[in-house]
């Protein structure tokens, strides 16, 4: 019998120009998914690669609040994988968020410089469990 799972996500409002061979727009995708007790927070790009160095972090803005660092992880080997919030800060992360209007998120992709994905979070649609 599998586990029920609840999910809210949003588009970023900007893209990254993907250079070749993908040589077009892709936004990212931003997850909260729900499994049991435990909620996980991923950023996604389709047709990305996200990069992550160690230590893996990504830079945070929540509104125009100072940026802040959170720790991050992919399934190393796996280049569609997404990027996880750690589950140290993951607690954190998503109650800033339930606040937030405006979220930017830093991330680096293969082949990229930095780039930061701009979330308008008042659309977010908040399942009551999360």
């Amino acid at each position: 019998m599998g586990r029920h799972r609840q999910f809210a996500q949003i588009e970023s409002k900007n893209a990254v120009l993907l250079g070749f061979p993908a040589g077009y727009n892709r936004e990212a995708t931003l997850v909260l998914r729900k499994t049991g007790a435990e909620t996980a927070v991923l950023l996604t790009v389709t047709d990305g690669v996200l990069m992550c160095s160690d230590p893996c972090e990504v830079l945070v803005r929540f509104d125009y609040e100072e940026p802040t660092t959170f720790p991050a992880s992919t399934n190393y080997g796996d280049p569609t994988s997404p990027l996880f919030i750690s589950a140290d800060r993951r607690a954190e992360f998503v109650k800033r968020l339930k606040k937030a209007k405006r979220l930017v998120i830093e991330a680096k992709l293969f082949q990229t410089s930095p780039f930061q994905f701009e979330f308008a979070t008042a659309g977010l649609k908040w399942d009551e469990a999360m």
